[in-house]
């Protein structure tokens, strides 16, 4: 029985591991047609539609997909990160 109990509780650790590696934050729909940049140009002629912040994440991946997910809650589809996990995102081209 205690083998037993051992096996389940090192896979149950393999799981959460493979998780936390994998990422935890998956994206909204849209949210993979938003733009991060760093790059000011990609945002002239855009309206500024609301600030953005992915505070407290630290894997990249998650940082990327709650800055977009944040964006398309703004209407927004493009994001001007100023610096890591922060940023302006903007409405560019035609409006939604």
């Amino acid at each position: 029985m205690r083998n037993i109990m051992k096996q389940g509780v090192c896979r149950i650790g393999i799981l959460m591991i493979g998780g936390i590696i994998a990422g935890c934050v998956g994206l909204v729909p849209g949210a993979d047609q938003v733009k991060i940049t760093m790059h000011s140009d990609d945002v002239k002629g855009c309206t500024p539609v609301g600030n953005v912040s992915a505070q407290g994440f630290t894997d990249p991946i998650d940082i990327q997909r709650v800055l977009q997910n944040q964006a398309v809650g703004l209407g927004a589809n493009i994001v001007f990160e100023t610096v890591q996990g922060q940023g302006v995102a903007y409405r560019c081209g035609r409006p939604n």
